[in-house]
């Protein structure tokens, strides 16, 4: 019998993406509805001064996006590691897992990229880039789910060559990527966003080694810190945070800041680890987070030039807030009224198929 045919212990494939899917698990809706209100907070904001309010560089608007950029992506990707798994036992099994998982995630990027656009050329905002760009270069926020496909093909490939060694190569694998993460050169091109799987594969990879530890013991890693752990992972957080801050101009990205970042992202991930934490708000709007990440430049950037035109003077709270409540609000409602209820919304914005209905004798003793 051939290693791949041996039955083992395994869990189907969950998560295609930033959205929900299959095994959900208590905390980490509460972690993946944060990661995405963050995002979403950032946008509203801008991710430089030509973007978003334009904020300055320096002003609080500008800091606290820094400050959420700290977080926000690891946490999507920590989330996906860890309830990426597939099924070793058979290859046939292994293929439709896998075939699966591509599917949520390659449906909803080509779909949402020809959305955007389609949107840009029509309405002139933005300079569009080409077809063939769009598609397999970084384009705006999908970026994410290009480098998640990366991420999903390649921890498939080692999990289905050395199936039995899966703790020990999430190990390897978190410490290369860590380190490459650190000291990656900056060298032109991003092809299918390769660098940004880079740089979520150290997340990715340690939610893989809590996923493992979990199923190999339950109980083992997941809740198991009170108050020392949280001052301890504090105290790491402040020690990269101050890392980073004194490593250089703010905007200017060096290998100490890198290493900085990681260890912020590291502690504050291990933060919603060891305390579960979990709060139904957050989970209701897990459950449209999917929808939410796709489409939410879509809804936050009309509504921060409809503010703009009505009150060119307002405050640029009060439009960051008015941004970031159409950029939850609108998906979280396209979601519910249409995604949840059209099939082939849901496939197009979700890439689920359609359950397929029983053939007549299936299920019959």
């Amino acid at each position: 019998m051939s290693r791949h045919a041996r039955p083992r212990e395994t869990v189907v494939a969950v998560a295609g993406g930033p959205g929900g899917g299959d095994g959900r698990i208590g905390y980490l809706e509460t972690v993946r509805a944060l990661s995405c209100i963050l995002v979403v907070c950032y946008h509203a904001i801008g991710n430089d001064p030509d973007h978003g309010v334009r904020a300055a560089v320096e002003s609080w608007p500008w800091w606290t996006a820094r400050a959420f950029d700290l977080v926000q992506m690891p946490l999507f990707a920590f989330v996906s590691g860890r309830l990426f798994a597939l099924p070793t036992v058979d290859a046939a099994g292994f293929g439709r897992a896998l075939g699966r998982r591509l599917l949520r995630l390659a449906v909803p990027l080509t779909v949402v990229t020809v959305l955007f656009l389609v949107t840009m050329r029509v309405s002139g905002l933005g300079e569009a880039p080409s077809w063939p760009a769009a598609h397999l270069r970084s384009f705006g926020h999908l970026w994410f789910l290009q480098s998640s496909l990366l991420l999903t093909l390649f921890a498939a490939a080692a999990l289905w060559v050395a199936p039995e060694r899966q703790g020990g190569a999430a190990v390897v694998l978190f410490v290369v990527a860590v380190v490459g993460s650190i000291t990656l050169p900056d060298v032109e091109g991003d092809l299918f966003s390769w660098r940004g799987a880079w740089v979520l594969a150290p997340y990715f990879f340690l939610g893989r080694m809590v996923a493992i530890a979990e199923r190999r013991r339950p109980g083992s890693v997941e809740g198991r810190g009170g108050a020392g752990a949280l001052v301890l992972l504090g105290l790491l957080a402040a020690a990269g945070l101050a890392g980073a801050v004194a490593s250089g101009h703010p905007q200017v990205w060096t290998a100490a800041t890198t290493a900085g970042t990681i260890v912020v992202a590291l502690a504050a991930i291990l933060a919603f680890v060891v305390t579960r934490p979990r709060w139904w708000p957050l989970e209701v709007i897990a459950g449209a987070s999917y929808t939410i990440y796709l489409l939410h430049p879509l809804m936050l950037a009309p509504m921060r030039m409809v503010v703009a035109k009505l009150w060119s003077g307002a405050p640029v709270g009060l439009v960051i807030a008015l941004s970031f409540a159409a950029g939850i609000v609108g998906p979280w409602l396209f979601h519910r009224w249409v995604v949840a209820r059209v099939p082939l919304a849901a496939f197009l914005f979700e890439g689920l198929l359609p359950k397929r209905a029983a053939r007549p004798g299936e299920g019959a003793t």
